[in-house]
């Protein structure tokens, strides 16, 4: 029926979302347990994927999100700067 259909785009949406979700948040976790282990580059291109995985986020959560990255990654370039 329709109302199935629709019960299982917004499954498939809901389910798509999550896994976006966490792919940015696996490597914005990645970057900062680089970062610890004091691998800067390493821990700036994982933020910076991070980053780039947002787009694929719907847009309220995605500028959240990559505002946050954004500081992670500022705060990366400072590390290197410094280095």
């Amino acid at each position: 029926s329709l109302l199935s259909h629709k019960a299982v785009d917004l499954a498939r949406a809901s389910a798509s979302f999550i896994a976006q979700q966490l792919a940015v948040e696996n490597a914005r976790q990645t970057a900062k347990d680089t970062e610890h282990m004091r691998s800067y580059p390493q821990a700036l291109n994982f933020a910076r994927q991070a980053q780039a995985l947002c787009r694929k986020l719907p847009p309220m959560v995605g500028k959240h999100l990559g505002e946050a990255i954004k500081l992670d990654i500022e705060h990366l370039e400072g590390k290197l700067g410094s280095l």
